[in-house]
């Protein structure tokens, strides 16, 4: 669950991120267009759910406070919805890396455990992504590549932060600088592939 006193910033620091993670997805997209190779299609998909999944959390949770009601059950249910976001996000980036042969209400607390329990989840599909781009790395040597690698080992970072929140509210902003960071790296190296084709 979010700490309350960062809740200005943090939704701040989430929308700058949406914008990058659109942003990416669109120039994700213009290459596919070009050369129709499935992982392209698959980081525009990626970008294009976080993005949304983002933007979602930051409206909705905008709304829940200017109703100003008791919200807390809500605001668990958005957090839920928002991590399912980030798990497909994610599951699109496995596919875009993956190797290839060929071309019911929960009550808040049991949202709060769901929560870590597909932060966890976001964690080892991360750590999935880093692996198969610093093996791409390493066979290719290709700077971008290092540099997508970096990219989503921020991203990790600003999960582990996220999962670390409980313990101290600082690794929620922490967590959003991380993930600020990572899609800025993300996005230029995006842009340097589009002025490349």
């Amino acid at each position: 669950m979010m700490p309350i006193r960062f809740l200005g910033l943090d939704l701040l620091l989430e929308s700058m991120a949406a914008v990058i993670s659109l942003v990416i997805a669109i120039h994700s997209l213009k290459p596919y267009k070009i050369v129709k190779a499935k992982p392209l299609l698959y980081l525009y998909l990626g970008f294009l759910t976080l993005g949304a999944g983002m933007f979602f959390r930051v409206f909705a949770t905008a709304y829940l406070i200017a109703l100003q009601a008791d919200a807390k059950p809500l605001v668990g249910q958005v957090s839920v919805i928002y991590e399912l976001t980030r798990v497909v996000a994610y599951a699109f980036f496995i596919l875009a890396y993956f190797p290839r042969a060929k071309e019911e209400k929960l009550p808040t607390a049991s949202l709060f455990l769901l929560s870590f329990e597909l932060e966890v989840i976001e964690i080892f599909l991360l750590v999935y992504v880093i692996a198969q781009t610093l093996s791409s790395y390493l066979a290719f040597k290709a700077k971008e590549t290092k540099w997508v690698s970096v990219g989503f080992s921020l991203l990790l970072l600003s999960h582990l932060c996220f999962a670390l929140t409980g313990y101290r509210p600082i690794f929620f902003l922490l967590g959003h600088v991380f993930q600020l960071l990572a899609l800025v790296v993300l996005l230029v190296v995006v842009l340097r592939v589009s002025k490349v084709r």
